[in-house]
């Protein structure tokens, strides 16, 4: 009896427990790791992944510059304007402060005519390229 009222299972053996995890573990790795090729593969995606990233976030700087020009025209990137965009890590908060910048600002139009709707273009280009950032880096 096992102290349940049901029949005492026999202890199972190390090297049994050993082999099942090592069968579990190679079923699982096994799978994707059909071709030599897997491990070139996983280093090309991770390298495309990377440049995804590593663009987005130049992406997201140069909104940033943008942001701080709007904020204090006379200094662009400011300490103070790049603050106030950095205090959120939310991109499309930050898109949106950028927004709602550029349509608070007059400074602009005077040489610049279609300033906000340029503005405006990149923040729904950005909302939409989100949305495959988030796609290609976030994918399993």
């Amino acid at each position: 009896m096992n102290g349940v009222g049901g029949p005492a299972k026999a202890p199972r053996k190390v090297a049994s427990k050993r082999f099942c995890a090592s069968l579990s573990l190679n079923l699982s790795s096994g799978f994707l790791a059909m071709t030599d090729d897997y491990d070139e593969l996983r280093k090309d995606v991770a390298i495309e992944i990377g440049n995804v990233v590593i663009e987005w976030n130049e992406f997201c700087e140069a909104l940033g510059i943008l942001f701080a020009t709007i904020i204090f025209p006379s200094a662009a990137a400011n300490k103070v304007a790049l603050s106030i965009w950095h205090s959120t890590t939310n991109d499309r908060a930050q898109r949106d402060m950028l927004l709602a910048a550029a349509k608070a600002t007059t400074e602009f139009f005077k040489t610049y005519p279609k300033f906000f709707s340029d503005v405006e273009y990149l923040w729904d280009r950005g909302n939409a390229l989100a949305d495959r950032r988030n796609r290609a880096v976030h994918a399993p």
